[in-house]
């Protein structure tokens, strides 16, 4: 994997992006680090209901989720990202532990954006 640390610093996350981020150290696996995918900014109404997960009223394809499961935590069944944070989720969604779990994570705890997957080499190139 290659990453950026511009981005964080200069631009804007965006929704889709890939990062690299330091989670809370409560997590059972004690993983320190994580590479999800930005689901929401700031700002952005989440719903996490019925399998799917919509933005700003709108449902979020995606294509790239393993797995069935989007479960949902009534916390996020009608959710606004909190200023200077983002909201990530894994791909393989029945198996992450992501903000669903742990809330959304300070931009200031992203580390950096995925700009090219080097392995496994079947899927190199960008994310």
């Amino acid at each position: 994997m290659l990453m950026e640390k511009l981005t964080k610093r200069f631009g804007k996350l965006k929704r889709e992006d890939i990062v690299v981020a330091y989670i809370p150290e409560f997590l059972t696996d004690n993983r320190k680090r994580v590479i999800k995918r930005v689901i929401a900014v700031e700002g952005d109404h989440l719903e996490i209901a019925g399998g799917g997960v919509y933005v700003n009223n709108k449902r979020v394809v995606e294509d790239y989720v393993h797995g069935d499961a989007t479960y949902s935590v009534q916390k996020y069944s009608d959710y606004t990202v909190p200023k200077g944070h983002v909201f990530i989720m894994g791909d393989n969604r029945d198996k992450s532990s992501d903000s669903r779990e742990f809330g959304p994570v300070k931009l200031e705890r992203i580390e950096g954006k995925v700009i090219l997957r080097l392995f496994p080499f079947n899927r190199f190139g960008t994310p």
